[in-house]
């Protein structure tokens, strides 16, 4: 695998007293807004669910995997810690005759970054102590 792509580290820290189903709760009901609609829009589904967390896909309308992200809940007593990271992604970059004009992308994104916001203001909602940071490249 080459270079990790500079946006790969972003997503969204958060520690709550919330409980690990309501985190995992409000995870998918954030799904359930983050998602494309129109044709050509990419689809985000529920992959995986373990004790520790969630495993989420972005998948394009031939249902193909572009982008995979973990939303990771671990209890110690008192308050759980929620991490959201990717994990496999695809990159596009636009070229014209194989010179490429403009800088690579990460497929699917815009949706996770989307999902993860979404996430960070049910949560904040239902537990207004919570702390949530945002992680983003610059």
């Amino acid at each position: 695998m080459g270079k990790h792509h500079k946006k790969a580290g972003d997503g969204v820290d958060i520690v709550t007293a919330l409980p690990a189903t309501d985190i995992a709760r409000h995870a998918k009901k954030a799904l359930d807004i983050s998602k494309g609609s129109g044709l050509g829009k990419a689809r985000m589904a529920l992959t995986g669910e373990s004790a520790d967390g969630l495993t989420f896909a972005v998948q394009n309308i031939l249902g193909m995997t572009l982008t995979q992200f973990r939303l990771t809940i671990t209890d110690d007593g008192s308050r759980r810690t929620a991490v959201a990271a990717l994990g496999e992604y695809t990159t596009s970059q636009t070229t014209v005759y194989f010179i490429p004009i403009m800088p690579k992308t990460i497929e699917g994104y815009s949706d996770y970054m989307r999902w993860c916001a979404a996430l960070s203001e049910f949560v904040q909602a239902a537990d207004s102590a919570a702390r949530v940071t945002m992680r983003k490249a610059q």
